[in-house]
């Protein structure tokens, strides 16, 4: 064989032996062995986001919490009930708006701690801070007459007049009455008084006639549950 009838079967792999002239028989050796691997080439970029699964199932209920604290009970935690089934005379008032004489009682029913009161006497102790809801009734002679509540805080140089208590009459000779929610910020003394010049006046204790005995005054003092202080 002559040199590119040679290169031609190499190239083939043909596993046969090849005579080259002036050389002699020459044959195909096996394959050798297979290279190292070569060295990682670099990451490809990122393929796109695939789409979004489906949604789970939902998981179980969790267990109930524990039951909160209780709250405080609404309503009326302390009330007085004071009333005067006498005749008496309260004193007017030095100038129209000051405080004048105050009204006597000396019936009374009280319960709970935030009130208290010992009859006979004008004064209605208020022990405790808070709201108070207070109605007052009068049955004066006939004439023109004003009555107002008036709260001495305690450690205080002077009582005042307590907003919105203020009520009167331009009749009398029958009862009438006045109310308020009041907030007192303190313990004192509570005390129903003219506040009108009009006057010395009767509060009276029958209708005349030789009618039966009535309440010639009365109060209620209701201290009101402490939720409503929130």
């Amino acid at each position: 064989m002559n040199i590119e009838e040679i290169k031609k079967s190499l190239v083939a792999g043909e596993d046969k032996e090849v005579s080259i002239s002036g050389i002699g028989p020459i044959r195909r050796g096996p394959t050798g062995p297979t290279g190292p691997t070569g060295p990682t080439g670099p990451t490809g970029p990122t393929g796109p986001t695939g789409p979004t699964g489906a949604t789970g199932a939902t998981g179980a209920t969790g267990a109930t919490g524990a039951t909160g604290a209780t709250g405080a009970t609404g309503g009326i935690e302390s009330f007085a009930y004071v009333a005067s089934n006498e005749l008496q005379t309260v004193d007017d008032a030095p100038e129209p708006g000051e405080q004048g004489g105050a009204v006597s009682f000396n019936l009374a029913l009280v319960q709970g701690t935030a009130i208290s009161f010992a009859p006979p006497s004008t004064e209605v102790l208020i022990n405790e801070p808070g709201y108070y809801h207070i109605s007052w009734e009068v049955f004066p002679v006939a004439g023109n007459t004003a009555f107002a509540l008036f709260f001495d805080p305690t450690g205080a140089p002077l009582p005042f007049l307590v907003e919105g208590s203020n009520y009167g009459s331009g009749s009398g000779n029958q009862p009438y009455q006045g109310q308020v929610i009041a907030l007192f910020t303190s313990s004192g003394v509570l005390t129903l008084n003219r506040i009108d010049d009009m006057g010395a006046v009767v509060l009276q204790n029958d209708v005349g006639g030789g009618g039966p005995e009535v309440i010639s005054a009365s109060m209620v003092v209701q201290r009101l549950a402490p939720f409503l202080l929130g």
